[in-house]
């Protein structure tokens, strides 16, 4: 079998969208800021770093998050060296945690003969990522939106990384947390879906979507726990 798999709020969070997992860091660390005025400072973050060449290739997820933090306590201008460290710790363990987790993942699924696949968003860094977290070798094919000027939803990202993976999409799953960016793209191409259902940026979204993913789990480790069912395909 194949496994495509997207990076963010898949491999790093169990589903949970980014948006919301720095909010809740916010919480935990008692930033001064309603969770509506954050929102605003982080779509702002985002649009930034979309339109500026901010994150270098060779920034690794630390630099990728310090940069980000940076931007949003900027523009609520509450940024100092201590509140921005302590965001910067808080995430970055949590995520490294979450990253050892998926590991095993990844690792069981390469030991039973699977080819590995990584198509992503990102920032032009996806590679720096990948050998900080020490995951580089796990992918056969990583294909990211910023080095091949596609981004997701297009499925053409998706095909790209089928292409260079020699994979049919009736023997690919592809695994995403996101129902309109990495389920439909997949389901479009004939592929098998596994939908991570985590904490979305917005719930409406997930209601109107009308996308349905052949299994649903909330986290990358119940994957194991499909095998049966997905080794039938």
């Amino acid at each position: 079998m194949f496994y495509i798999f997207d990076y963010g709020a898949t491999i790093d969070t169990p589903g949970n969208h980014w948006g919301k997992v720095i909010w809740h860091a916010y919480e935990r660390v008692g930033v001064p800021v309603v969770e509506a005025v954050y929102r605003e400072a982080y779509v702002y973050a985002e649009r930034y770093l979309g339109s500026h060449q901010t994150i270098l290739p060779t920034d690794g997820f630390r630099t990728t998050l310090s940069k980000k933090l940076r931007l949003q306590l900027d523009h609520l201008g509450l940024f100092s060296d201590r509140l921005h460290t302590t965001l910067l710790d808080d995430l970055y363990s949590r995520t490294e945690a979450n990253v050892a987790a998926s590991k095993t993942v990844l690792q069981t699924l390469k030991q039973q003969g699977h080819s590995l696949a990584l198509v992503s968003n990102f920032y032009g860094n996806i590679p720096a990522v990948l050998r900080e977290f020490g995951l580089e070798e796990l992918f056969s094919v990583v294909v990211e939106s910023a080095t091949e000027g596609i981004r997701k939803p297009d499925p053409r990202l998706l095909s790209l990384c089928m292409e260079r993976l020699g994979a049919v999409a009736a023997e690919t799953i592809v695994v995403g947390d996101h129902l309109t960016k990495d389920i439909q793209p997949a389901q479009s191409l004939g592929c098998h879906t596994v939908w991570i259902k985590g904490e979305p940026w917005s719930s409406e979204h997930d209601a109107a979507s009308g996308v349905m993913p052949e299994h649903t789990v909330t986290s990358l480790q119940e994957i194991l726990e499909l095998q049966n069912l997905l080794t039938e395909y």
